[in-house]
């Protein structure tokens, strides 16, 4: 059965950039109220139609209206009574009267659970397996409590929830997709399509569909539930004889199943509670369709051990240079390590560390660290009660910021934040005893629209992805990609000139490659396909002096008065769109690069494997090197002297190519 999803979070088509960029004003049913929407309030595109938000509220305008859900349906959805449901509102009505859309809460910071799930996100968030049972178990609570009002999600897939900023409450999304008593699902994604349902016979009205219940809205659970907490599909991972999903679900064979080798980036599933595993092999291998028990009240689980770092790992050499000293050792993760002049600042699930010291607990969320200022202070940044905070990791001072930030990061050395509508750059930080934080404008976001990835910021526009590169210390450089227009943006990173972006699609991951060449030139290692010209697509504009600015301890802008972005932010792409360099259906959702001072890209394409790419856009010479006794390999990154580096569980390593 095809799917249509639809949501805040995903772009999956839509209509001309040019349609979508004109304002809509639109009355809202009972109340009367007027809005007019514009490109400021874009947030998204679908098939079905367009998302606008402004304050906490969302839009949604379909582009057919006659594909609206009838009254009765979004009335019957507008009343369920769940925790994390994002029911449709009241309606909103063209110049004519007519039914085009409804308003909905608006999820702020949102996160899909896909994005969720990968391993670079869990370390960046700190979302270790606790954290995930209890959101999982808020996703059965609201599951339980929608079947007994008579309703059915049908199409429960991990890019119809969301996490909050928080991550500590999961909402659902695409209610209006839901089957509903007089209305069938009108959406299913193929990855959660129970194949032993039931179907309707040859006198019904629907012969050959799928019958729906609560049994398959508890199949797709699931297998959302699994990949979220395991971080693969159950019937991924290579077996003998039997390829596809259809097989492997038709043969009751998931990764529990012995001939079943599991992909190496799922997590072990030891990591669970024993009952819980029980009642993930019941649903996948025996066919059982009932609820779980409790995800928040389990008996105990299996410790797994830590593997041993391999001197000689395939065609790789590794030699370890630091572990951070977590305990228990089962549990040590290195999060983040940031090389000094004598010592190292790294960041487990538990701690801060200057060295093998520890030296400060773990702030909450994602924490950036780094070396600041001529002084060489050791500083954590993180983002709590929606403010900047920045901490002297050695002498404990918090020093005075009053930014409203969304997210943090580190790149190069420079801590970065994401406001509401600008990145500031945290330049320095004043003496102990009163001082303040300096910040530095280095880009102009959309609001509601902007992610921030280590090392680049994507944005949604109509018909493409912007793509804030920060290619230097305190320097950004935008590109538009329109070949990033579709699809949910899974994982992201920059280093140097290089980007790489792996993108959701229905059921297919697709991994985007390319060079920036400055000052503005965006372009592929190969291309496949032709990206459709962003002409119609809007520059955002520079923040031209820092009165605009938002109030901080202290702004720090350039010479000139203008962000340090080349003099402005704009299409730059001379001669035309990039080519749309993609590597569809791959089966590794992380995006972790590293560029050496030879122009070399090492990308990791695989949990064992690394990609080499040459130098130079579209050289003949890469080259895929792979590891596979290497366990634990969780990013790569360049050590001081231009080294090859990796974090591969709780250790630094030197890699060496043969």
């Amino acid at each position: 059965m095809p799917t249509s999803p639809m949501n805040p979070s995903s772009v999956v088509g839509g209509p001309p950039a040019s349609a979508a960029t004109g304002a809509l004003s639109l009355r809202i049913e009972h109340t009367g109220d007027v809005v007019s929407l514009g490109p400021a309030d874009y947030l998204a595109e679908g098939g079905q139609g367009r998302v606008f938000a402004r304050g906490d509220t969302a839009f949604k305008v379909y582009h057919d209206a006659s594909t609206l859900p009838p009254a009765d349906k979004l009335a019957f959805l507008s009343r369920l009574q769940a925790p994390g449901l994002v029911a449709p509102g009241p309606r909103l009505l063209d110049a004519a009267g007519e039914a085009v859309g409804f308003c909905l809460p608006l999820v702020v910071g949102a996160h899909p659970l896909a994005r969720a799930a990968t391993h670079a996100f869990r370390q960046r968030h700190n979302l270790g397996t606790p954290q995930a049972l209890r959101l999982v178990e808020q996703m059965r609570q609201t599951l339980v409590a929608v079947h007994r009002q008579g309703a059915l999600v049908v199409d429960l897939n991990e890019m119809n929830l969301l996490l909050d900023d928080t991550l500590s409450a999961v909402h659902f999304i695409d209610l209006d997709a839901w089957q509903v008593p007089g209305h069938p699902a009108t959406a299913l994604l193929d990855s959660v399509r129970d194949r032993h349902a039931a179907v309707h016979g040859h006198n019904h009205p629907l012969a050959g569909a799928l019958r729906f219940d609560t049994g398959t809205d508890w199949f797709a659970f699931a297998v959302t539930a699994f990949q979220f907490l395991i971080g693969v599909h159950p019937y991924k991972g290579a077996h003998p004889t039997l390829t596809g999903l259809d097989a492997r679900m038709g043969a009751d064979c998931s990764v529990f199943d012995l001939q079943v080798r599991r992909p190496p980036t799922a997590r072990d599933p030891a990591e669970l509670p024993d009952d819980v595993a029980a009642w993930f092999r019941a649903v996948f291998q025996d066919r059982f369709r009932g609820p779980p028990c409790p995800f928040d009240r389990h008996r105990g689980r299996t410790r797994r051990p830590v593997a041993a770092l391999p001197s000689d790992a395939g065609e790789l050499s590794v030699q370890r240079l630091y572990t951070v000293p977590e305990v228990p050792e089962a549990d040590a993760t290195l999060q983040a390590v940031v090389e000094g002049d004598v010592d190292r600042l790294a960041l487990s699930p538990e701690a801060v560390w200057i060295e093998h010291r520890r030296a400060l607990p773990r702030p909450p969320g994602a924490v950036a660290l780094a070396w600041l200022g001529s002084a060489r202070r050791p500083v954590a940044a993180w983002v709590q009660g929606g403010r900047l905070c920045v901490q002297d990791v050695d002498s404990q001072q918090r020093w005075a910021c009053d930014f409203a930030a969304r997210a943090v990061m580190q790149h190069e050395g420079v801590i970065y934040a994401l406001g509401a509508d600008t990145v500031v750059a945290v330049q320095g930080v004043g003496d102990a005893g009163g001082g303040v934080v300096t910040l530095r404008v280095v880009a102009r976001v959309r609001p509601q629209a902007s992610v921030l990835f280590e090392g680049v910021l994507l944005q949604r526009v109509p018909g493409a992805r912007l793509a804030t590169v920060f290619v230097a210390p305190g320097r950004a450089l935008t590109v538009t990609l329109p070949d990033l227009a579709d699809g949910e943006v899974i994982a992201a990173q920059a280093a140097g000139t290089v980007l790489v972006v792996v993108m959701r699609r229905g059921d297919r991951l697709d991994r985007h490659r390319y060079r920036l060449d400055p000052p503005g030139a965006c372009r592929a290692f190969a291309a496949q396909r032709t990206a459709p010209s962003p002409t119609a697509i809007p520059a955002l504009p520079i923040l031209d002096d820092a009165s605009a600015s938002p109030p901080v301890g202290a702004l720090d802008s350039p010479p000139d008065g203008r962000t340090s972005l080349d003099g402005s932010m704009r299409n730059t792409l001379p001669g035309g769109p990039p080519d749309a360099q993609v590597q569809t259906g791959v089966d590794f959702a992380e995006a972790s690069v590293a560029v050496l001072p030879s122009g070399l890209a090492v990308i990791q394409t695989a949990p064992d494997a690394l990609t080499l790419l040459p130098a130079a856009p579209r050289a003949p010479g890469e080259r895929t090197v792979q590891a596979p006794t290497l366990t634990g390999l969780n990013g790569v990154l360049m050590l001081p002297g231009g080294a090859l580096g990796a974090r591969i569980g709780p250790h630094l390593a030197r890699l060496r190519i043969r």
